[in-house]
């Protein structure tokens, strides 16, 4: 990880495939180009396919938020904002990775693509795929259509919910979206009845808990929680992606940089009227320290 990067956000630690191999990822390097890295445990380092920044005279309302992250509008230097960028590229070029090697995956979802850079990563991954990304932000789609839009990859400005006419999808990706959501399991069904029998779901979530600071998320997360959850509605656990990013606490509650000005006001005050959040808050910085987790799986649809 490149030593301008370290501040708010000390480090990033990415394990793959927490059930039949294990490997390091440092990954990416934001502005213009956005490369992603996997650096195995032999310490030889496979380039991965390469985002193109490209500069257009379009934009996007606001600037880049706790809830919409936007390349263009990410500052340079502050962590925050770049290493978050890293990691989401990072879980889009993994995901594309389980596309490629999927010979049977070509019609694909990007459910809650936000600005479309993601999208742009899928549609790159091989010949013949065809990407939707889709967004109920009016602005975000209108952003990500001028900007990524191409042969492979469209963008539709919808709710998930209404898309039953665009089923048979051969893999779905929603990518730090179900905790945002009133009833994350009716949603994990909602997009298993889009998909093709067999078809692919890959999925992430932050591990650790999350809804006391970002008052945009409704459900906090554990990794035994979203495995049971990926079970019971029907689906095979694949392969895992495991990234740990920590952070400095006096940094992010003091809103130093501009992505974390809207995280909750008033934390204590929260805490008190919400102790189970406050309880979950400590065991987890007592297991993890100043760390969030996140965890990104594969699934295929069961009959």
């Amino acid at each position: 990880m490149r030593d301008d990067l370290l501040g708010h956000y000390d480090s990033v630690q990415q394990i793959v495939g927490g059930y039949s191999h294990e490997c390091t990822s440092q990954q990416v390097y934001s502005g213009d180009v956005a490369a992603a890295v996997l650096s195995t445990n032999t310490g030889k380092k496979t380039p991965k396919s390469i985002l193109i920044v490209d500069k257009k005279n379009v934009s996007v309302s606001g600037s880049s938020s706790l809830e919409r992250l936007v390349p263009d509008h990410v500052v340079s230097g502050e962590s925050t904002g770049e290493t978050t960028l890293e990691l989401h590229i990072a879980r889009y070029e993994w995901a594309a990775t389980a596309i490629r090697n999927d010979v049977y995956v070509l019609k694909t979802l990007d459910a809650a693509c936000g600005v479309g850079y993601g999208s742009a990563i899928l549609g790159s991954c091989k010949a013949g795929v065809e990407v939707t990304g889709v967004d109920i932000d009016a602005a975000a789609i209108s952003y990500a259509s001028e900007r990524y839009s191409s042969a492979a990859v469209n963008f539709l400005h919808s709710d998930i919910s209404e898309l039953e006419e665009h089923s048979g999808f051969d893999a779905i990706i929603s990518l730090e979206t179900i905790e945002h959501v009133v009833n994350p399991v009716a949603t994990i069904n909602d997009f298993r009845k889009l998909l093709r029998q067999h078809g692919l779901f890959i999925v992430s979530v932050p591990v650790t808990p999350s809804v006391d600071v970002n008052p945009y998320h409704l459900t906090d997360f554990s990794a035994s929680s979203i495995r049971n959850m990926l079970a019971s509605a029907g689906f095979e656990i694949l392969d895992e992606l495991l990234q740990i990013q920590t952070f400095n606490p006096i940094k992010i509650l003091s809103k130093q940089e501009s992505r974390v000005e809207d995280i909750r006001d008033k934390l204590l005050w929260y805490y008190m009227e919400n102790p189970f959040a406050g309880v979950k808050r400590v065991y987890a910085t007592l297991r993890f320290g100043f760390s969030n987790r996140y965890l990104t799986l594969v699934c295929r649809k069961l009959n």
